[in-house]
């Protein structure tokens, strides 16, 4: 937390500092910590998003906590592979905000089809999160 500080007081614009104990988090925001984060939390959160949501890969939480980025990987399988994205059966809440093929990013037009083993970002509301994780399965 110290050493935070000492980088903010000399010019870092932002900063983040990692704590031993979670109970440390609210205090070193309290003091000026721009990020506080925890080994043992981030690990606990990993762990649990990867027992509620099964074929993502990444997941983050925008918009106070109601909107959510999520990064599936679209198996050979899966739904979604193989088809356009307008014709994938997204539900209308959620949007392909991105496609990463073969290491390139694109933005998806409607008629972009998702390739197996394609990176998709679905960003949704926390309500239809089942619905999407379907299509990746």
């Amino acid at each position: 937390i110290l050493s935070g500080l000492l980088a903010k007081n000399l010019g870092v614009p932002r900063n983040l500092v990692l704590v031993t104990k979670p109970a440390n988090i609210p205090l070193a925001e309290a003091v000026g910590v721009d990020v506080a984060a925890s080994a043992p939390l981030l690990t606990a959160r990993k762990i649990t998003h990867f027992v509620l949501h099964g074929g993502a890969i990444s997941v983050a939480l925008l918009g106070g906590k109601q909107i959510q980025a999520i990064e599936f990987v679209a198996s050979p399988t899966a739904p979604i592979a193989k088809r356009k994205v307008v014709e994938a059966g997204l539900p209308k809440e959620a949007i392909a905000g991105a496609i990463i093929h073969n290491s390139t990013v694109i933005i998806p037009p409607d008629d972009s089809v998702v390739q197996p083993g394609d990176h998709v970002i679905i960003i949704s509301p926390l309500a239809v999160t089942p619905s999407v994780e379907k299509l990746f399965m």
